[in-house]
């Protein structure tokens, strides 16, 4: 059984190429959040990919913006579990 960071790897993941060929930045960047928070920690060869295809839909300034947005959502996220309480299950 996948553990609960697979699982959001493999949402956020899935959100995220959706939204690469269809959808706006913003809905990219709430993908972009579930990959912070199931990758956070992990190296730089994790992220390779996912900026190199947001700079070939959005260019440098789209994916800084995609990544402005979602480091915001989780960073959002993370002070909401922290007002309530809520620790991180890893």
């Amino acid at each position: 059984m996948a553990d609960s960071n697979q699982i959001l790897s493999r949402v956020g993941r899935l959100l995220l190429a959706g939204e690469m060929q269809h959808g706006a930045p913003r809905s990219a960047a709430v993908a972009y959040a579930l990959l912070i928070q199931a990758h956070s920690g992990d190296g730089a060869e994790v992220w390779r990919s996912i900026n190199e295809a947001l700079v070939a839909r959005w260019g440098e300034n789209g994916r800084e913006r995609v990544k402005k947005m979602a480091w915001a959502i989780h960073e959002g996220c993370a002070a909401l579990e922290r007002s309530r309480g809520e620790t991180d299950a890893r």
